[in-house]
C-alpha cells in the first residue's frame, strides 16, 4: 500500500472528521505478540502528524501521558486528556490483568463514556473531536451495541512470507469497515473492507495489505518500560489479594511487608 494513499485514507477518515467535532475510534485486533501496541503508537502518531499539518499545530505523542496502561490510570489520564487540547489518546489491552467478565465490563464502559460524554466535552473546549485507538485481542469483548460506535477494525496478521518477517515490517494490516446486516429483529455486524474512492479515474483502492514497520527501538524501549511498570501494580494487587484470601481460608497471618 503507497505511504500516500494511506495518508490520503487517514486524512479523510481520521484527522477530517476529528476537526468537524467527530469522535473516531480504531479497534487494534491481533494475536498476542503480533504488534498491536507498536501499531497502535504508529497510527497515533501518524495522525498527529497530518493533524498537525492541517490545524498548524505541534502536538507529539507522549507514551506517559497518552496511552492508558492499566484500569486504576483511566479516570486520571481521561481528565487529562480532556483538559488538553491534544485530539488522541491510546488505551492498552488490560484483559490478563482482570477477570474476562471484569475487562469485558471495563472496555465497553470506557466506549460508552467516550460516546456519551467525552466527545461533546472535548468538542466544546477544543473545537474538534478526537481519536481513541483500542487494542486487544478479541473484538468480541464488546457488546454488540458498542461494536456500532467503532469506526474501523484494524485486522492485523503477521505475514506468512519468511523474507518479509525477517525484514524491518512488524506485521500487516486491513481496515474493515463494520456494517449491519438486519435480519427481522435481530442484526448481525459484517466485515467489509472500505474503498477510498476517487484518487483517480480508473482505481479504487482498497485500505488493505498495509506493512507496518517496527517503532525505532528507543520509542519501544520506552513503552515496554511504561506498560511494565504500570502493568506490575495491577498484578501486586492480583497477588495481595489472593494472599489474603489464602490467609483468610486457612486462619493464617499474613507477614507484614
Amino acid at each position: 500500500m503507497n505511504e500516500l494513499f494511506f495518508n490520503y485514507f487517514m486524512l479523510r477518515k481520521a484527522v477530517f472528521p476529528v476537526l468537524k467535532k467527530k469522535i473516531v475510534i480504531f479497534f487494534v485486533k491481533g494475536e498476542s505478540g503480533v504488534g498491536k501496541s507498536q501499531v497502535s503508537i504508529y497510527l497515533a502518531c501518524k495522525f498527529l502528524d497530518l493533524f498537525n499539518k492541517v490545524k498548524g499545530t505541534d502536538f507529539k505523542l507522549d507514551l506517559e501521558k497518552d496511552i492508558i496502561y492499566q484500569p486504576l490510570e483511566y479516570r486520571q489520564k481521561i481528565n487529562y486528556f480532556l483538559n488538553n487540547p491534544k485530539p488522541v489518546m491510546i488505551i492498552e489491552e488490560m484483559r490478563f490483568l482482570m477477570d474476562s467478565k471484569l475487562w469485558q465490563k471495563a472496555i465497553n464502559k470506557m466506549l460508552s463514556d467516550i460516546n456519551a460524554t467525552i466527545r461533546s466535552i472535548k468538542a466544546t473546549k477544543w473545537g474538534y473531536g478526537a481519536l481513541f485507538i483500542y487494542n486487544s485481542q478479541f473484538f468480541s469483548d464488546l457488546t454488540k451495541d458498542m461494536r456500532r460506535t467503532i469506526t474501523y477494525l484494524v485486522d492485523l496478521k503477521e505475514h506468512e512470507d519468511e523474507e518479509e518477517q525477517t525484514s524491518n515490517f512488524l506485521c500487516y494490516g486491513r481496515f474493515l469497515k463494520l456494517y449491519e446486516l438486519k435480519l427481522k429483529e435481530n442484526y448481525v455486524l459484517m466485515e467489509k473492507r472500505e474503498r477510498i474512492k476517487g484518487i483517480d479515474r480508473k482505481n479504487k483502492f482498497m485500505i488493505d495489505e498495509i506493512y507496518f514497520k517496527q517503532l525505532p527501538n528507543d520509542i519501544y524501549n520506552k513503552f515496554n518500560i511504561l506498560s511494565s511498570e504500570a502493568k506490575a501494580k495491577v498484578q501486586n494487587m492480583r497477588m495481595e489479594k489472593l494472599e489474603r484470601e489464602i490467609a483468610k481460608e486457612y486462619g493464617l497471618k499474613l507477614e507484614e511487608k
